[in-house]
């Protein structure tokens, strides 16, 4: 039977400030709705924050460390069934990418110049463009995959002020008015207020979000084929507003100086199966972005090639939890690694000796390090991190590390 997808990817959305993933400052209804009819992947990082590595995890389905050949590329194999595919998006950076050149039509929605932000909602970005996608895929040929990119909260901040001041209690500062994401690094000790302003911003911008959302899940039922089409909702990477002094990706600076942490690489996962297959079901597994080429391949029915780094997610809601603490994920910036296990997170900068480490999952936020108290947990890491990257380099997932028990139990 064809089958549809359609794929949303909003830059700048981590997981943390979403509702199903346990924040309760900021009520998302929407996105509560959409997780209780979906898959949710709690446990889904990225495995860089540059788009260019990101979008070649999720169109060849390997991991970002890898430089072996690629596989036939997500949308060459589709094609292959005669699935045409879509590419949306307002950021030219992603329509630009190698990955993006297969796409069988490219649809490019401007960004307009504001200065100010927008007084009313529908005149915002998200609006635009989840109209804009409700529209291709009402349109879309059948079999298709529509992929709708969205430049988020990374590069304008268009939400209405009333959208901003409802996070704001009398005595706070003003929600920051500007409409460019802002991008710098805080003083060591610095007044919780000077990031306040723009932490009511960006949450302005997601409660824009979760309203469009709301009516795209409104709008989805009359789409043709609707039930025959499974749609996704994730993030690259997330968006720093203070938590370890830092605000915003620190991508744009010519240092490339980042300092990753969860809230630049936790990402929402969500994938809504047509007639409530797979539904209210929450994975605790590590999920990257390979792990959605080998989940789009499988929805398609389309065979995977021999040797791919990612997992359906049907497959790995599948397993027993046997083998649920052996679980790793990794990541990399362009002067950081970091290695996540159920019970550690550890990162360190390329060419340093010293490392950071958090226990998890009682450290939600990595505020408590633990480095010099734990160092045969750290010597363990880093080796640990050394053969996870030589495996995914190598594209070879059954050369991964094994786990010993204190590196996924700290109970033991």
């Amino acid at each position: 039977m064809p089958l549809n997808a359609i794929v949303v990817v909003v830059d700048g959305l981590g997981a943390g400030h979403l509702g199903p993933y346990g924040n309760s400052w900021l009520d998302t209804p929407h996105f509560n709705r959409l997780a209780a009819e979906s898959v949710l992947l709690d446990g889904f990082y990225a495995d860089s924050i540059e788009l260019s590595a990101i979008y070649r995890s999720y169109m060849n389905g390997q991991h970002a460390f890898s430089n072996g050949a690629d596989n036939a590329t997500l949308l060459q194999l589709l094609q292959q069934q005669d699935v045409n595919s879509i590419l949306l998006s307002d950021s030219r950076e992603v329509l630009e990418l190698p990955q993006s050149r297969e796409f069988s039509q490219k649809i490019e929605l401007s960004v307009p110049t504001i200065e100010t932000p927008v007084s009313d909602l529908v005149e915002t970005q998200f609006a635009r463009i989840f109209l804009d996608a409700l529209d291709a895929a009402a349109t879309a040929q059948h079999p298709y995959i529509l992929w709708v990119h969205c430049t988020g909260l990374s590069q304008v901040w268009d939400a209405p002020m009333a959208n901003r001041f409802q996070f704001a209690d009398e005595e706070d500062p003003d929600p920051a008015d500007i409409v460019t994401p802002p991008n710098f690094t805080l003083p060591a000790k610095f007044d919780p207020d000077e990031a306040l302003p723009f932490v009511q911003a960006h949450a302005g911008q997601v409660d824009v979000l979760d309203t469009c959302l709301g009516v795209l899940l409104d709008n989805f039922p009359l789409l043709p084929n609707h039930d025959e089409t499974l749609f996704a909702l994730t993030s690259p990477r997330g968006y720093p507003l203070g938590e370890h002094s830092q605000i915003g990706l620190g991508l744009s600076n010519d240092s490339q100086q980042t300092n990753l942490y969860s809230e630049h690489l936790h990402v929402p996962g969500l994938l809504r199966y047509p007639n409530s297959d797979l539904a209210m079901r929450r994975l605790k597994r590590f999920v990257q972005p390979a792990d959605l080429y080998a989940t789009l391949l499988e929805w398609f029915d389309v065979p995977r090639p021999d040797e791919i780094w990612g997992r359906s997610i049907p497959s790995l809601l599948a397993m027993d939890e046997s083998g649920l603490a052996q679980e790793l994920a990794a990541a990399a910036s362009p002067n950081e690694r970091l290695l996540r296990t159920r019970a550690w997170l550890w990162k360190q900068r390329e060419g340093e000796s010293a490392s950071q480490l958090f226990t998890k999952p009682d450290d939600r936020w990595e505020v408590n390090e633990v480095a010099n108290r734990c160092p045969k947990i750290v010597d363990r890491m880093e080796l640990a991190f050394d053969a996870f990257r030589a495996a995914a380099m190598n594209n070879r997932r059954s050369e991964l590390p094994q786990v010993d028990e204190e590196l996924y139990d700290i109970f033991r």
